[in-house]
């Protein structure tokens, strides 16, 4: 018994193939190939072989532009080929984009779009597959012959009752029809038989082809209307009830505030490319002209000085705007909008605007309380506008970003939330962003209604930390650095007074406030320059905390010691507190007297850390040796990693822990200690086809997983000219791994 065929394989049966295939080879023209040129004076002298005729001639451009915009006619034979392309290097193959003639012009497709006649289950309608198209070229001295490549990517049957779309694969998709089809660099292809259908399809009416994509369009608002005659979806009808409940006005005017200079262009030189072009700048008004390379050269405004590089952008004719309004619908409920606002320029630079909304945020406000928030999108098509209301607001599929924010009438309800400081950071934090999500903008309404305190922090200057520490109890729904019940900023940042002052007085970020705060911690009595020295050398906390942990001491001497270092003996800051942490740990286990502080700043800690490691080392035994070796192979399997051409494995034993130390002259050998502790996990990093053989050793902190030195002979680290292939295979183990490479690669 035959098996029966599903939906997706009884329209993908319907396809045929062969005919985009054939299409595509009867518009496919063979390429010339170039054989040699010259650019000289801003022009190309080109020498060309006939793909038919291997006969060869000179051509001379004025640019390269000129060159690739027409077809090629061989003067022997007068055969048409496309622009030249050179040899295949390597290979007889060559993959070449669709290039398609028309009669008249080559034309660059990515994909072809095919529409067929069709019927299923007794209703005439019209079978589409899209496909994704290259052609390859086999030569030798001149391309002998191509083959097609057509990849599906869409398909489906839509009739005046029927809309089965699929994916590639055959999966069913619920997209609009435009989006299934609306393929960039996209050619439709009708058969004769499917234009002939065309008259009894109810949205084809008034379509003399299916050229273009505006039908799809059209199909989309016929079958929405079609699938909401009889009963509207429930999103719709709630999103009816909530503009039943609160009077709505109208979107406002807005205009684009932007700073933008428009252009138009007047005039191109066709020997030198050269642009004519026309200047208004809408900061002062200014009207002015210039040649230019291109229509979007940067400009400068001759009488303000703005540059397009800079402060402002060029606008060619037409511009676009992502803007967001507030407004107040009664003292407690604050209605946000987002929309796009088009602005096109005539010839005389006046603009001409429109506005299309798309989405409605009404928040009700309830001090003390999370507000009730009402989420509406337009999900209608051109002037047809149609709200649906949504419940998941902070979905990725809603994260539309605002640039413009304005502000109408005068919110009572937000003078004293901090929300427009809030906004203006995000706006203009990034020279590119430069916009906020409206997600962003709600769930800081949401947690500043709970707590009125974030109107302090983001005003103070904490609004960096502040948004991460929202975007985490909004995803995670736990507590990031911030404590917001607290009354007090100092309680909330975990910080006294005096050093939120110097906090502030640079970037405020997440990770730098948990440094400020680990430091405090450590020692209360830190001072501003401590902490600018541990900053300037890259000196981490947790550093830090590993020296104290082993002799305590003020964070201000630990400052002081290390600069002695530095200065006398020419070791780095970032270096030398692990050598000194490791200094201090050998020489409690050899039991040198710490208190005494020529042995806690040895005058030469090079010199003291290799003898005390060496001493350590004696004091080894079996007994530590078999918990040695239980902590390797515990760590080693959350670490270890192979490739054909490195690998990091644990130590097997001390033993080889030792030979480590001794043959890259270096101080691994000393940290049996902390690896039996769980203090610390060392690695080692062989080439795989001299695994017994040192390379490199790396050390990895366990509680944050990062990576805290990596070191090969002599403690040198990675050349990054030399050792490229090594710090790919790092990066590419610290992904798998999930460690912080921490600058080590």
């Amino acid at each position: 018994m035959a098996k029966k065929m599903n939906q997706a394989e009884r329209v993908a049966a319907m396809l045929d193939e062969e005919k985009v295939r054939e299409y595509v080879t009867e518009h496919t023209l063979y390429p010339a190939v170039l054989i040699g040129g010259t650019k000289a004076n801003g022009e190309e002298r080109v020498q060309y072989r006939c793909a038919y005729c291997r006969h060869e001639w000179e051509k001379v451009y004025p640019h390269y532009h000129a060159r690739m915009a027409n077809s090629l006619v061989c003067p022997k034979c007068k055969k048409r080929m496309s622009p030249a392309v050179t040899l295949p290097r390597n290979q007889n193959k060559s993959i070449c984009p669709l290039q398609l003639y028309d009669g008249v012009q080559i034309r660059t497709f990515r994909y072809i779009l095919h529409v067929d006649a069709a019927t299923f289950d007794g209703t005439p309608g019209i079978i589409l597959s899209e496909y994704d198209a290259t052609t390859v070229f086999e030569y030798s001295d001149v391309p002998k012959s191509f083959e097609v490549k057509l990849e599906l990517t869409n398909y489906g049957f839509v009739s005046a009752s029927h809309k089965m779309l699929f994916n590639g694969d055959g999966s069913k998709t619920s997209k609009f029809l435009y989006n299934a089809f609306c393929g960039w660099c996209c050619l439709t292809v009708a058969s004769d038989a499917a234009l002939e259908v065309k008259k009894e399809l109810p949205w084809m009416q008034g379509y003399a082809s299916f050229e273009g994509n505006s039908w799809l369009n059209a199909f989309d608002t016929y079958w929405a209307r079609r699938v909401t005659a009889g009963r509207k979806p429930l999103g719709e009808r709630h999103a009816e009830q909530t503009l039943d409940t609160f009077n709505v006005p109208d979107f406002p005017e807005v205009t684009i505030s932007a700073t933008q200079i428009v252009s138009r262009d007047v005039s191109e030189d066709v020997i030198t490319g050269k642009h004519h072009m026309e200047y208004c700048c809408l900061s002062c008004g200014a009207r002015f002209s210039q040649d230019t390379p291109y229509s979007r050269s940067n400009v400068e405004c001759p009488e303000c000085g703005i540059s397009t590089g800079r402060e402002s952008r060029l606008v060619v004719g037409s511009t676009c705007e992502d803007v967001g309004v507030f407004s107040m619908l009664d003292e407690n409920t604050l209605l946000l909008r987002a929309g796009k606002v088009d602005c096109t320029y005539d010839e005389k630079f006046m603009p001409t605007y429109d506005r299309q909304e798309m989405y409605r945020a009404i928040i009700e406000l309830n001090p003390g309380s999370d507000p009730k928030v009402h989420f509406l999108v337009n999900e209608g098509y051109g002037k047809n506008v149609v709200w649906v209301k949504k419940k998941n607001y902070a979905s990725g599929k809603f994260q539309y970003s605002i640039k413009q924010i304005e502000y109408l009438g005068e919110l009572d309800a937000l003078k004293y939330t901090g929300l427009r400081e809030f906004i203006d950071y995000k706006v203009q934090k990034s020279a590119y962003s430069r916009s906020i999500p409206i997600s962003d903008i709600i769930h800081y309404i949401r947690f500043q209604s709970m707590y009125p305190i974030i109107e302090q922090l983001c005003k103070r200057g904490f609004v960096s930390t502040l948004e991460d520490e929202i975007h985490h109890r909004v995803n995670y729904d736990k507590t990031l650095s911030l404590d917001l019940s607290q009354k007090k900023i100092s309680d909330v940042v975990g910080l006294p007074e005096r050093l939120i002052k110097i906090y502030l007085k640079d970037y405020d970020s997440h990770s730098r406030l948990e440094m400020f705060k680990a430091l405090y911690k450590l020692d209360p009595n830190v001072r501003e320059e401590d902490i600018a020295w541990l900053e300037l050398y890259g000196v981490q906390s947790t550093q830090v905390a590993d020296v104290l942990q082993e002799s305590q001491m003020s964070i201000m001497r630990l400052c002081e010691y290390l600069e002695h270092v530095r200065i006398n003996q020419c070791f780095e800051p970032k270096s030398a507190i692990t050598d000194w942490r490791d200094y201090l740990h050998a020489a409690k286990t050899i039991e040198v007297d710490l208190t005494d502080n020529k042995a806690r700043y040895p005058s030469s800690l090079k010199r003291e850390h290799d003898r005390a490691v060496a001493k350590q080392k004696l004091v080894l035994d079996a007994k530590k040796d078999e918990f040695f070796q239980a902590e390797t192979e515990r760590y080693g399997r959350l670490y270890s990693y192979k490739t054909d051409e490195y690998m990091i494995v644990p130590p097997k034993d001390m033993k080889g822990l030792f030979e480590e130390g001794r043959k890259l002259n270096h101080c691994v050998g000393s940290y049996s200690d902390r690896i039996v502790e769980g203090k610390t996990c060392i690695m080692f990093i062989r080439k795989t086809e001299e695994p017994d053989k040192p390379y490199f050793t790396i050390e990895i902190n366990q509680s944050n997983s990062y990576v805290v030195q990596l070191r090969a002979n002599s403690n040198r680290g990675i050349n990054h000219s030399t050792e490229k292939e090594l710090v790919k295979f790092l990066k590419e183990w610290s992904k798998k791994k999930k460690v912080a490479l921490n600058g080590a690669a």
